[in-house]
């Protein structure tokens, strides 16, 4: 059975906002037992909890749906070149429609950190054409971010005008 990009969309919510703490402790401990960078370890973690997730709302899902850098390779319609480099995001969800949604996964404890993701993630949308583009920032340090009026006005015009939506899971210090 095809992905709908409304169970997509349901894919990267539940990933981000109910097992967001989850992500960023399974991507700890991965790096800890077997030395991978951070960004490895944490392709392999969102890869393994949203195949879980895609098998729990939809058991006869189709298996093309789920793509993450370094356990799947996104298939070539959905990559791209930018001044002569490949680029493509972390992951993607496919739909049984054509339409994909890119996945963006990062970490830090600065602003500028979440700046770059986002950015990042907004080529997905331009460049290859994906629907929307989700950004799962792990942020890292005490105290979750600053979003005063400034930032969510920020966050929201990149939703608004770039299709990128951002998700910050708060991972703690």
């Amino acid at each position: 059975m095809p992905l709908t990009l409304k169970d997509a969309r349901s894919l990267v919510h539940t990933l981000a906002d109910i097992r967001g703490e989850e992500l960023a402790s399974a991507i700890r401990k991965r790096c800890s037992a077997t030395g991978l960078t951070w960004d490895r370890a944490a392709r392999t973690e969102m890869y393994r909890l949203l195949q879980q997730e895609l098998e729990a709302m939809r058991p006869q899902a189709d298996a093309d749906a789920l793509y993450v850098e370094g356990c799947r390779t996104i298939p070539g319609k959905w990559r791209t070149r930018f001044f002569g480099a490949r680029v493509c995001p972390d992951g993607a969800l496919l739909c049984g429609d054509g339409s994909a949604l890119a996945l963006e996964i990062d970490h830090g404890r600065a602003g500028s950190r979440v700046r770059n993701a986002v950015a990042k993630a907004a080529f997905s949308i331009h460049l290859a054409q994906y629907i929307e583009a989700h950004v799962l920032f792990v942020w890292e340090g005490a105290t979750p971010p600053l979003m005063g009026p400034t930032e969510r006005g920020i966050v929201r015009r990149w939703a608004q005008e770039w299709r990128t939506v951002l998700h910050v899971i708060h991972a703690g210090a």
